[in-house]
This record gives structure tokens, sequence and C-alpha cells, in this order.
């Protein structure tokens, strides 16, 4: 399946490697470790050396965004307001 992806962020890109010039891409989203493969993809493609040089920075507790936060908190409300009758 092909991912569409903006042509700015393909510019970008290969603009950096032509100009050798350093780039730095925030990624933010639930979705957001699919998509770093897909530029990593697109630097590989435009690079003339064998193996680019990368440096990948993570957080290491993603935030949930605030629906899914929302979401959490409900359900954990949900489950101390169930009480068990025997």
């Amino acid at each position: 399946m092909r991912i569409k992806l903006d042509n700015r962020i393909r510019t970008l890109i290969e603009n950096g490697i032509i100009m050798r010039h350093r780039s730095m891409f925030v990624i933010i989203g639930e979705k957001a470790r699919d998509q770093v493969a897909t530029l990593y993809q697109i630097m590989v493609k435009a690079s003339t050396a064998q193996r680019p040089t990368v440096l990948w920075c993570y957080k290491n507790e993603l935030e949930f965004n605030s629906h899914r936060k929302k979401k959490i908190k409900e359900l954990k409300k949900e489950e101390t307001s169930w009480t068990c009758s025997t």
C-alpha cells in the first residue's frame, strides 16, 4: 500500500541532502512510528552514500492525545463504579 506524503517534505529531505545541511523532523501523533520508516526510505533513496547517518531521538513515555486520555479516564471511572454482588 502506497502512503501519500506531502511533496514539500520530500523536497526538504532531498534539498538537505544535496546541500549537505542537517535536517530535523518532529513527528507528532499516534501513528508517528509508522511515518518514521517512510521518511527514512525517502532519505535512503535521495542520498548517494551507501548508508546515511541518522540520529534517532524519541521520548520514552509517549503521551496519548487528549481524546484517548479522556477515554482511558472514563474507563477507569467505570471500573471503580462497578460493584460485585455476591
